[in-house]
């Protein structure tokens, strides 16, 4: 599976963008990538990437890895893909085309015996892999972007964000990474922009999935809730004057609360009790080896955007998900697939009303309840 990443394509005038035209802007490297859309032998690809006053993508560590990785695998899967990589006589080394040194290496085992580098991706197979530089491959150039800034806010709790009184042509991002397992909340104090004009646009930095779309003017207080601890938001205001005032939030990281252990046969699982109205919750039943656990529904009231999520085994991962229960979802008893199970609570709007009851089984004693 590959990389989901972040990618901003802007669809306005050439002078206000910080990539051209056709070009990948990767908002948490500051660096545009081009795809190209015909294989070339190794040297004619690093002509046509000079020729665009680039270079072939060069990898520096593991983010820039990742990102590559993700782009390659969505325009070129499959297939082997050159890097700007090359085996250089005087230095005794592999060296990157822009002239940098290599201080960071994905080679395959056995990989390493010949001029030219590749990039293998498919199913089965990640990493480098040097070839003869006289194949050819799909590629890609890579430049800094221009006119864009990027601002982190890295293991932060809280803070503010301002844009007030902005010029035109203004174009920044702001990229907010918070603790594993925790989200981000957005609190927009004041907003006014220029309608259908300048935007700030809200997305997950993991998913690429855009949450929201702003732009006019909006209520003070107006909230987003990330669904994940990395977000960004990037602001883009165009060339028209404008007098509007600009906007300014405060962001807070929900954190989740301490994950509640169940080690009895049989038990009750609610929702904590808490003023807070944003909460994340975990149990974790654990049943004897050789039995599952049966989950009744007692009580079920889930307010709009609350989700109950059932996951097989001890953490949530996407891959053990069971089930995924709304206000209106269908009652009937839920099952696990081995001895433990872990149920994750979101909610925005307090904790709503909500009662489960569950029991340990063995393998041997199948009832009524299905699995989801």
């Amino acid at each position: 599976m590959y990389f989901f990443l972040l990618i901003f394509i802007f669809a306005l005038g050439q002078g206000d963008l910080p990539c051209p035209q056709n070009w990948i802007h990767v908002a948490q490297l500051d660096v545009c990538y081009l795809s190209a859309s015909h294989p070339a032998q190794w040297e004619f690809a690093e002509q046509y990437c000079n020729e665009r006053e680039s270079h072939m993508v060069s990898i520096d560590n593991q983010e820039q890895a990742d990102v590559v990785k993700g782009i390659f695998g969505r325009e070129n899967p499959d297939f082997l893909n050159w890097i700007g990589l090359r085996w250089n006589e005087t230095a005794g080394n592999f060296t990157w085309s822009n002239g940098k040194p290599m201080t960071y290496s994905e080679f395959l085992p056995n990989s390493d015996n010949e001029e030219c580098v590749s990039l293998a991706l498919d199913e089965n197979l990640y990493g480098w892999k040097s070839i003869s530089c006289y194949y050819s491959q799909f590629f890609m150039c890579q430049k800094p972007a221009e006119g864009i800034r990027t601002i982190w806010h890295i293991g932060e709790t809280s803070g503010t964000i301002s844009m007030k009184n902005y010029s035109n042509l203004e174009s920044i991002t702001h990229i907010i990474k918070a603790p594993e397992n925790s989200r981000v909340l957005l609190k927009f104090l004041d907003f006014d922009t220029e309608k259908s004009r300048d935007y700030v646009t809200i997305s997950d930095l993991k998913t690429a999935f855009r949450i929201s779309l702003l732009s006019g003017e909006l209520e003070p207080g107006f909230e987003v809730l990330a669904k994940y601890n990395e977000v960004v938001i990037n602001f883009k205001s165009d060339e028209d004057e404008n007098d509007h005032r600009g906007f300014e939030l405060n962001y807070d990281v929900i954190s989740p609360l301490p994950t509640i252990t169940f080690n009895n046969k049989i038990g009750i699982v609610s929702p904590p009790e808490t003023e807070n109205p944003y909460i994340l919750q975990k149990y974790l039943i654990t049943c004897e080896p050789e039995h599952h656990a049966i989950i009744k529904i007692l009580d079920f009231e889930l307010n709009m955007n609350d989700r109950l999520k059932f996951f097989d085994g001890e953490t949530d991962d996407k891959r053990g998900k069971l089930a995924t229960l709304r206000n209106g979802s269908d009652k009937t008893p839920l099952k696990s697939i081995g001895h433990v199970l872990l149920i994750a609570f979101e909610s925005s709007q307090n904790a709503g009303n909500w009662k489960l009851s569950y029991e340990c089984v063995y393998n041997g004693n199948l009832g009524d309840e299905i699995e989801i």
